[in-house]
């Protein structure tokens, strides 16, 4: 065989040792192009015995000077043989693992039985204060009307006020003034401005028009001091979360008599804003907004909050939730197993 198609041949097998050695002692050589080469190298032979031998295999590792030598020919041809053997297992083990098998008897398969959706029909010409209404209900003002009047009335037995202190003006609040404090805070929500004073400055500079016309300055401080939703006394001192539970329930109550998710899910967490003092405030550098309170929502697959959990931090002995992923998940979707939905989660 001449060196150019022992050159070809050895392009696609650089990657054994003694393919190179062999190829370089023979580029090396002085021999003539169509000089047969010949060498001998030593080969593992598996010998099978007659029954009355001592071993089934008989295997012979023969040195340098018992092996036969072999033409060129002869090692080119098991070269080719062994690189085609190799292409095709490659090839074979492409198409195994190419191809999808049915995924069975892992998991029961469950159809999806119930009907996702609205459960409260709305009219066609519903605007947002009504939207806000099916939440934000009769009940919920109440609740607010009544917690707020009770702690005033708290602070006014319990504490010691100043001559000149605002709480000697304070008058019990109704729904009706309730309602318009709500709608100031969603208002501050859109026109930001500090300080709180500012809405009601007249100043060319500011000078809103909305704010006086709803409430005076001093009424509205007197009910942001006094705005509360669960009365303190019944509230042990390790729940974080006593002065708010009441009304985080009852809201969690409303969104799941109006809305059904549908059969796909999802549960993710999500930050509120807030760089006040507070024991459980969270810091996640990834988030738009990095300090904050993190809840845990359970979604449909349109957006709609179904039901929701307050991260409050470690216990008060210091001991952090272990499990917290799995527990939140059982949690939240509680109320749904068994009904075929399709639950979509984050690493959170």
């Amino acid at each position: 065989m001449s060196k150019t198609k022992m050159e070809n041949l050895f392009v696609g097998e650089s990657n054994s040792s003694e393919q190179e050695r062999f190829y370089e002692a023979y580029t090396k050589s002085d021999s003539n192009d169509e000089e047969e080469i010949r060498f001998s190298r030593n080969r593992n032979v598996n010998r099978i015995t007659s029954p009355d031998s001592d071993s089934d295999i008989d295997q012979c590792n023969r040195s340098d000077t018992e092996c036969n030598e072999d033409s060129i020919d002869e090692i080119l041809q098991e070269l080719v043989i062994d690189k085609e053997r190799r292409t095709d297992d490659t090839e074979e083990n492409t198409i195994e693992f190419g191809e999808w098998d049915e995924y069975s008897d892992r998991q029961k398969l469950f159809s999806f039985s119930e009907t996702g959706g609205l459960i409260r029909q709305l009219p066609g010409d519903v605007n947002p204060y009504d939207v806000f209404g099916l939440f934000v209900d009769d009940e919920i003002i109440d609740l607010l009307v009544s917690e707020t009047n009770r702690y005033a009335e708290q602070k006014l037995n319990k504490f010691s006020l100043t001559p000149r202190s605002r709480m000697h003006k304070w008058k019990s609040t109704n729904p009706e003034e309730i309602k318009k404090f709500l709608e100031l805070i969603l208002y501050m929500g859109v026109v930001k401005v500090n300080p709180i004073a500012n809405y009601w400055s007249k100043s060319p500079l500011y000078n809103f028009q909305l704010p006086r016309t709803i409430m005076s300055r001093n009424k509205f401080e007197l009910l942001s001091s006094n705005f509360h939703f669960a009365n303190n006394v019944p509230i042990a001192r390790n729940d974080r979360l006593g002065k708010i539970r009441l009304l985080f329930d009852k809201l969690e109550e409303k969104y799941q008599k109006i809305f059904t998710p549908g059969e796909h899910i999802v549960i993710d967490e999500t930050l509120i804003p807030w760089r006040g003092r507070l024991i459980f405030r969270q810091y996640i550098p990834n988030k738009a907004h990095k300090y904050g309170i993190k809840l845990f929502k359970l979604c449909s697959s349109t957006g709609y909050t179904w039901e929701m959990k307050i991260y409050s931090g470690k216990s008060a002995d210091g001991v952090r939730e272990t499990g917290l992923a799995h527990n939140v998940c059982l949690q939240l979707a509680e109320k749904l197993f068994y009904q075929g939905r399709t639950l979509y989660i984050d690493n959170f």
